[in-house]
């Protein structure tokens, strides 16, 4: 069986305390196995783990901020200008940029880490 990856000892205790029967240094897919099975707000019990909460509101912050960015910029460039085809150009801009520079900070992580 291919194991997806171990959980630590902090999220066995995390998993534990939730109520699940997870055997200490089970697999991802066992605690996932187990979370279907406890209900419908089983998913959530992940978040009582607060180093996992932190991350997951700061990315639900920063997706949240770079939804509100792009309506108010393509909003701008439309009152700004009147042009659908200026519009467009900024929106391919911005993309081109986010694609860019996506490759090459995953090509210095690769290469730090």
């Amino acid at each position: 069986m291919h194991q997806v990856g171990r959980l630590d000892e902090e999220s066995d205790a995390a998993v534990v305390q939730a109520g699940a029967s997870v055997q200490p240094g089970a697999t991802l897919v066992d605690v996932a196995i187990v979370a279907q099975r406890g209900g419908r707000w089983a998913l959530f019990q992940a978040l009582q783990n607060e180093n996992l909460r932190h991350i997951w509101l700061g990315q639900l912050g920063q997706s949240t901020s770079l939804r509100v960015e792009t309506v108010a910029r393509s909003w701008l460039v439309r009152q700004l200008t009147g042009s659908a085809t200026a519009l467009a150009t900024v929106s391919l801009l911005r993309s081109l940029s986010l694609i860019i520079f996506g490759m090459m900070s995953g090509v210095a992580a690769e290469r730090m880490g």
